[in-house]
């Protein structure tokens, strides 16, 4: 194939996402945009796992166009369908890539997600850490308090836990804003 038409073949064809028992939900053709993909309906009821639809087969699919349409599998699950438009043989090609970059951005967004939890969690953990600390150390106060100047000693530690303490809400809010 000539890089012209290689060219013309990608920028030209639809991309078609199907989540919703072949519902179109993207496409570069606005018009399709909810309507139903009989191929797609195909691959999201699990009847199929792919359809190449030629031009010749487009004509009686409700629908569709040429190309090539598979299922996306995300963790084991059929999250949509993807169907790039053209010539089934090369569509085919670029709608296994199309899947594999879907999959690959996916597990990023569920990587960050974890990440954020884990981090969210390690500072709620950390802050009732300081909260502990900013009690004792008053706990500690009063109780120097009452010891009079046997105390003294008490009544630094307790002023020290409390300005770690305070130190450590000081950093834990750069990671609750990041």
């Amino acid at each position: 194939m000539r890089r012209a038409e290689l060219k013309r073949t990608v920028t030209v064809n639809l991309i078609n996402s199907n989540p919703q028992g072949g519902r179109i939900i993207s496409s570069a053709d606005p018009s399709r945009i909810g309507t139903i993909h009989a191929g797609g309906a195909l691959i999201m009821s699990g009847e199929k796992r792919e359809i190449a639809i030629t031009h010749k087969d487009a004509e009686s699919i409700k629908g569709a166009k040429a190309g090539y349409n598979g299922r996306i599998l995300f963790n084991n699950k059929l999250i949509g369908c993807i169907g790039i438009g053209g010539d089934p043989d090369i569509a085919m090609h670029l709608q296994k890539m199309a899947v594999v970059i879907v999959n690959e951005t996916l597990a990023r967004e569920e990587q960050h997600r974890r990440e954020k939890e884990l981090r969210d969690e390690a500072v709620r953990r950390i802050g009732n850490i300081a909260e502990d600390m900013t009690v004792l150390s008053l706990n500690g106060s009063i109780q120097a308090a009452k010891i009079g100047k046997y105390g003294n000693g008490f009544k630094v530690v307790a002023v020290e836990m409390r300005n770690l303490a305070g130190s450590i809400n000081e950093a834990m809010d750069f990671f609750k804003y990041e």
